[in-house]
């Protein structure tokens, strides 16, 4: 019961922090970059919420200066990120000490986004 609560709380947490994106505005990266807007955020929340069901949780939930919603990923020393962009295009990739880095689109599909988040949970291992 404990564990389900504080998975609540986690999401709940998850959630505020996207809502919080959208109050960024243009330029708030110091330059041209435009804050998510719902597409973005709308994929994001899907894949986080595929992360959470694969024991992959997100690192870090920031804005990405090509437009969109970065959810980053690591584990020792192997990074990995899925980039939600406003167009509602999808991307994900993942990288290492001595691992050649992979990058590759998804589908604006969730059970793309599932499979996608599933490669990078059997790569953090």
């Amino acid at each position: 019961m404990s564990e389900n609560r504080e998975t609540a709380a986690k999401v709940k947490s998850i959630h505020v922090k996207l809502s919080h994106l959208l109050e960024l505005g243009s330029g708030w990266d110091g330059e041209e970059g435009e804050a998510p807007n719902e597409t973005a955020l709308t994929w994001a929340s899907l894949v986080i919420e595929a992360a959470e069901r694969n024991g992959a949780s997100p690192t870090s939930i920031v804005p990405c200066p090509d437009d969109g919603v970065s959810i980053l990923f690591s584990r020792g020393e192997k990074q990995a990120a899925i980039e939600c962009f406003n167009t509602g295009d999808l991307s994900a990739g993942f990288s290492g000490h001595g691992i050649e880095t992979t990058a590759w689109d998804i589908e604006n599909d969730e059970h793309e986004v599932e499979k996608a988040v599933q490669r990078i949970s059997d790569f953090l291992g």
